[in-house]
């Protein structure tokens, strides 16, 4: 990704949300209710598992309450999503919590059956090269299933802040995180080693009261993003431009809507 993630602003990000994340995570429900059904679909039966990013530990407590002989190791940037996910689940469950970089983690051959990631992959500076390292961490017959958001997530909000910062004579910035496309996960999969790559892509409208809710529903659940070399002034004059745009252009119902691009992919390592 050409985009610079500063990772210690995510996980700031993130430990700010970690109080609201469960209320306003509806979205991320949804796609780690997809990566328990491609897992029962694809009829694993390991016993190791690492999971990338697990935030309050939803994902988590789905693989452990369907497959109890799990032992999980849940790594996620932000510590107090951690200690949160701690608090949400059953203490005699086999689980190592871990806050960290997985950026920065290396993993001995063969130590996974299994590893997952719900909405979480789009943060990391340099997934690719992971993709490679994880198929080694990964055991002979091993799987691997992760969910992300693709390029057509809150293209809406995308669009508005460009066309507003034209017309203001302003050079746009980055809003919202680029995503890659589902053919670029694809070719990053089959460039690691990886076999029986199976991708599934869905678009969703989710509806908001108003475009404040929208905006602080995204901010509840860490996934805001910014790069910004606009003053405070500045910036304020387009958000409210936006927002007051939003309203009109993207209401249905007395409520306004954002899309939301989901991509799962599920793949093996396949011993020789």
């Amino acid at each position: 990704m050409n985009v610079h993630i500063d990772k210690q602003k995510v996980a700031k990000h993130f430990n700010q949300a970690a109080q609201t994340y469960d209320e306003y995570a509806v979205i991320h429900r949804r796609m780690a209710w997809q990566i328990l059904q491609q897992l029962k679909e694809s009829r694993w039966a390991g016993r190791r598992v690492l999971e990338i990013g697990c935030g309050t530990g939803f994902l988590t407590r789905l693989i452990l309450e369907n497959y109890p002989q799990s032992q999980v190791t849940a790594v996620d940037l932000a510590e107090k999503m951690i200690l949160i996910a701690k608090q949400n689940s059953d203490p005699l469950k086999k689980v190592e919590w871990i806050v960290g970089d997985i950026e920065k983690m290396e993993w001995s051959e063969n130590s996974f059956d299994l590893i997952v990631s719900n909405a979480a992959v789009h943060w990391l500076q340099q997934p690719c090269v992971l993709l490679k390292e994880w198929y080694r961490a990964l055991s002979p017959n091993g799987k691997i299933i992760i969910s992300t958001f693709g390029p057509n997530t809150l293209q809406e909000l995308a669009y508005l802040f460009q066309t507003v910062e034209l017309e203001m004579g302003l050079v746009p910035e980055l809003h919202i995180l680029p995503f890659y496309a589902v053919k670029d996960w694809e070719k990053a999969f089959q460039e690691a080693g990886y076999q029986q790559i199976v991708s599934k892509e869905r678009w969703l409208r989710e509806q908001y009261p108003s475009v404040r809710e929208f905006l602080y529903t995204i901010k509840s659940t860490g996934e805001n993003f910014s790069n910004p070399r606009q003053n405070i002034i500045t910036s304020s004059r387009v958000l409210r431009q936006v927002m007051n745009r939003y309203a009109f252009s993207y209401q249905v119902r007395k409520q306004v809507y954002a899309t939301y691009h989901f991509i799962h992919i599920a793949a093996d390592k396949l011993t020789p």
